[in-house]
């Protein structure tokens, strides 16, 4: 629409054969209205092509290679004017419609999203690769046992020593623009002390040398964990030592009697001691 409005206003201007047009001032209102636009390639187009159109209307007048079609007229200009205001609330309404909408959807996915860190028990930070800093927020602050702004990474108390190196090898890495898997971490402070947490790591797309960081809750997994390794320890244990009794008994069994034994005997011990 905006484009065949430029169209129609320019070939009247030209048909018109003086910048003193109603069609003047709609080609401004529609330079205004399309440097607003939200469509970066209409933004820059529009107000050149409207500009272009006005600027070679009167050079082709002021070099009297353009004959006048209509004589100037005030209050033709009056009512391009009029016109032209009419058709940037027409485009303010339809912009600003667009824009409550735009809104609208950012607010349910900024929901959606606090929904989703809720239900994953997220936490979530930024970390500066320049300053070697991480960005502390309101929802990170009280887990990290930290106040909101910039903390430097290896100054943190909340994570031990090995897991800054293994972080800051992690960093380097994603920064380098290979994919990081996870990292396991158990905190040392805050309120989350003593829990484990599975760190993930994607560089910003906004910024340069800017990392998003998403800590998420493993503790009652990691200790799931645990309760099968110690399971699988204890009956490994009390198997093997009745085990090792009677494989025991059974070699003492072959040693010392097995020539005295039917084939039948001597072939269930060796599948026993097998």
């Amino acid at each position: 629409i905006t484009l065949l409005t430029w169209m129609v206003s320019t070939l009247l201007l030209f048909r018109a054969g003086t910048i003193v047009n109603p069609n003047t001032a709609v080609l401004v209102g529609l330079s205004i209205t399309g440097s607003l636009a939200h469509d970066r390639l209409l933004a820059r187009l529009i107000p050149c092509l409207s500009l272009l159109s006005i600027s070679a209307v009167y050079l082709l007048v002021d070099n009297g290679l353009l004959s006048q079609g209509l004589p100037p007229s005030e209050l033709g200009l009056l009512l391009g004017c009029v016109m032209a205001v009419a058709y940037l609330v027409v485009l303010a309404r339809l912009s600003g419609r667009n824009l409550a909408q735009a809104l609208q959807s950012d607010q349910e996915k900024t929901q959606q999203l606090e929904l989703a860190m809720t239900a994953g028990s997220l936490c979530c930070f930024n970390f500066d690769a320049r300053t070697g800093c991480v960005l502390v927020n309101e929802d990170s602050c009280e887990l990290l046992d930290l106040p909101v702004g910039e903390h430097l990474l290896r100054n943190l108390a909340v994570f031990s020593q090995s897991d800054v190196q293994k972080m800051q090898q992690g960093l380097m890495q994603t920064l380098q623009g290979t994919p990081f898997p996870s990292l396991d971490l158990q905190l040392q402070g805050g309120i989350g002390s003593g829990k484990w947490f599975r760190l993930f790591m994607t560089a910003s797309a906004g910024a340069r040398r800017r990392l998003i960081c998403v800590m998420q809750d493993i503790d009652e997994q990691k200790r799931t964990e645990l309760l099968k390794e110690n399971f699988t320890a204890m009956v490994s244990h009390e198997l093997r030592t009745p085990l090792t009794a009677l494989l025991g008994a059974m070699g003492l069994l072959q040693g010392l009697h097995f020539q005295n034994m039917n084939k039948d005997a001597q072939g269930l011990l060796d599948l026993g001691m097998l």
